[in-house]
């Protein structure tokens, strides 16, 4: 799984260029978690730390069969906010 999420950008580059549907990129890994993919999320905290933002902050993420639980998942995404302060 990690290997897979590392490729992110790999991975989005041939869902673009081979038009693949929204289940085909899920299942080959488009989404990755937190601070393993493409998004600077710490740059992104930084920027909105900056600004008059208050209230929530939300992370959704999707897990395909055989790509990890759910779980394990969001103890990985959680551990990673608190590093970063959430």
């Amino acid at each position: 799984m990690l290997e897979l999420e590392r490729r992110h950008p790999d991975v989005a580059r041939a869902a673009r260029a081979e038009g693949w549907d929204y289940h085909t990129a899920v299942c080959r890994g488009i989404f990755s978690e937190l601070e393993r993919g493409m998004v600077p999320f710490a740059a992104v905290l930084d920027t909105l730390r900056g600004q008059t933002c208050s209230g929530w902050t939300l992370v959704e993420q999707d897990v395909h069969p055989g790509l990890g639980t759910p779980s394990a998942s969001a103890s990985r995404n959680r551990a990673c906010l608190r590093r970063l302060g959430l």
